[in-house]
């Protein structure tokens, strides 16, 4: 995939040690250069192991007659390599998305820009509709932009959960599908459609599915189907995908794997993936990032702590890989660090001293009164969690899709417990879980039952608490424990208590 072998752009490798590091045993090398309104490629197809040229050629063509040269491309390649095509992929070869060539010309920058974030904006989303509609004014009938257009819109709706951006995202696939009704992007835009905003999992899995078949070397259709195959709780199907997904493109589908693995505490697992990646990423850069490295060292070290009931992995990582971190993750890191270490004041200043954006507002004040309420400073705590309640209640007025569908429900239902409110903490959370049933999102509604659990506890209906303790033993996502993000605040009042004691310290392997 692009993500994958645009790390090489410029650099010196030879092919076969590019081969080796992207898994594959032929490699397809070219140039493009434009003069006036004639453009020419050159092609080479390289077998990596032998270095022998399979495939050397030029074309030349004039600008106005440039759709046609992908698919001469792709024919000649697959001749080459004594590929056998099948009929849709034969039938994909011949398909002209457009006959425009501005529209074309404006799709591919749009393809592009998903991978250059600026500053103004760091998803590299804005520009990039802004680039689809350029393209569809040039060609309304451009089922393509149409489909990456939806897509697009429901990238934005997936982060921030406004109606409007969901109803743009079914308008796109809906054109498209009206131009071209067996398209597998309009179909895939479908399917992730019904998956985020329809919460219809089996409509989402049989586009889904049906789109993996039509293109099995997708990566992008084989981690949506892994997404929406984990949110029906087929993990192990989900875990296929995704390590499909990664193996056709590196830089996709890791983070998936990782986080499902946590999920269903296989930890050993974790913990070799993790150095896996770390291993490769320093031997390839395949992820140049130094945060993204950075997470992953700390996705090792929490994993580390956590099986091995030490801090001292976490405090190695933080001594030894500190300088990736920003300053605002150093302070967070050194404050679950002190929070471990029962130095929970010390903690407090940490985080206090940590900028927040304001979308993280709710979990900042809620994690500062549990840190107050463990030091035994209860009048602090109870101001802390009061203005937990306000930043949600604030978010639940403006933002109310990315309150019904957060983290952020959850904390302000913990947080209404904590301040003696139990029976609207019960009526948050358990319009959270209406919200969500498990039937469409096993994973959150795992978590939100953990939370309902504590909740029923600390309102004095204990059996009904320990019962959904006990069967969160045997739930993914059960267990509170999460390598990808900062520890769960609610597990400073659970320490002491001996019905939690397995789930949270030794939650069995699923």
């Amino acid at each position: 995939s692009r993500t994958s072998v645009m790390e090489y752009k410029d650099k010196t490798h030879n092919m076969r040690e590019i081969a080796q590091r992207l898994g594959v045993g032929t490699v397809l090398e070219g140039s493009v250069r434009r003069e006036g309104n004639r453009l020419r490629l050159t092609v080479q197809l390289v077998d990596a192991n032998t270095d022998r040229h399979l495939l050397s050629t030029s074309y030349d063509r004039d600008m106005q007659h440039l759709l046609d040269l992908q698919s001469a491309v792709a024919r000649q390649v697959a001749e080459a390599m004594s590929a056998t095509l099948t009929r849709p992929e034969r039938g994909e070869l011949d398909r002209i998305a457009t006959n425009s060539g501005d529209a074309y010309d404006r799709y591919l920058r749009a393809v592009a820009q998903g991978y250059r974030p600026t500053p103004e904006d760091p998803s590299g989303y804005s520009q990039r509709i802004q680039m689809l509609k350029e393209a569809l004014r040039f060609d309304p009938d451009y089922a393509d932009a149409h489909a990456l257009l939806s897509k697009t819109h429901m990238h934005v709706y997936f982060s921030r959960r406004h109606r409007e951006d969901a109803a743009a995202a079914r308008h796109e696939y809906e054109r498209a599908l009206a131009i071209e009704p067996q398209s597998p992007e309009a179909r895939l835009a479908r399917g992730m459609y019904a998956m985020w905003a329809g919460r219809n999992l089996d409509q989402a899995i049989g586009d889904l599915s049906a789109v993996v078949q039509a293109r099995p070397n997708w990566s992008e259709a084989r981690r949506a189907f892994g997404w929406a195959l984990r949110r029906r709780g087929r993990f192990d199907e989900a875990l296929d995908q995704f390590e499909r997904a990664s193996n056709l493109s590196p830089r996709l589908g890791n983070w998936m794997i990782a986080e499902t693995l946590a999920g269903l505490r296989r930890y050993d697992e974790r913990i070799k993936k993790a150095r896996s990646m770390i291993s490769r990423d320093r031997e390839n850069a395949l992820m140049s990032r130094d945060a993204d490295i950075a997470l992953w060292y700390l996705i090792l070290a929490r994993t580390e702590s956590y099986v091995q009931h030490s801090i001292e992995p976490l405090r190695a990582a933080l001594r030894d890989r500190g300088g990736m971190f920003d300053s605002a993750a150093h302070k967070v890191v050194e404050a679950e660090i002190a929070s471990a270490e029962g130095r929970y004041l010390d903690a407090v200043r940490l985080l206090e001293a940590a900028p927040v954006p304001p979308e993280g507002k709710v979990g900042h004040q809620t994690w500062i009164g549990f840190l107050y309420f463990a030091a035994g400073d209860r009048i602090r705590a109870e101001e802390a969690f009061r203005a937990a309640e306000r930043f949600a209640v604030d978010l639940a007025r403006r933002e109310p899709g990315r309150y019904g569908y957060h983290e952020d429900q959850y904390d302000h239902a913990i947080v209404q417990s904590m301040l003696g409110k139990h029976a609207k903490a019960l009526a948050t959370i358990d319009a959270a879980r209406t919200r969500l049933p498990e039937s469409v999102e096993a994973v959150n509604n795992a978590r939100m039952s953990f939370i309902r659990s504590v909740i029923l506890v600390r309102a004095g209906r204990t059996a009904e608490g320990y019962a959904e303790v006990e069967r969160l033993l045997h739930k993914p996502y059960g267990a509170p424990y999460w390598p990808f993000e900062d520890p769960n605040p609610v597990l400073l009042i659970l320490k002491d208590d001996p019905h939690y004691d397995e789930l949270i310290n030794r939650p069995p392997r699923l």
